[in-house]
């Protein structure tokens, strides 16, 4: 892989098989988003990442980088623990 490709998948977030956050579940996010009437689109706002990105983190196709996640946890009024496996039950 070039590095440029390098660059740009840092940038959108960390494959599931690289070292990163842990134990993030994509359906918590979009969980919690239901749950407090938020859009797509509105969160995508709040956070500072693209549709796309947002969207593979909730279809569990990468991880947010800790920073991501912790601007993710904030605009979702919740810990980082409660996006992660055992979070919201």
């Amino acid at each position: 892989m070039s590095k440029t490709k390098k660059k740009q998948r840092a940038r959108v977030g960390r494959p599931f098989n690289d070292p990163g956050v842990r134990g993030l579940r994509g359906r918590m996010i979009r969980a919690r988003r239901a749950m407090l009437g938020l859009s797509l689109d509105d969160l995508v706002d709040t956070v500072g990442v693209s549709r796309a990105t947002l969207s593979r983190w909730e279809n569990d196709e990468v991880r947010p980088t800790a920073e991501s996640l912790a601007r993710l946890a904030k605009a979702l009024s919740c810990k980082i623990s409660d996006l992660t496996k055992n979070g919201i039950k």
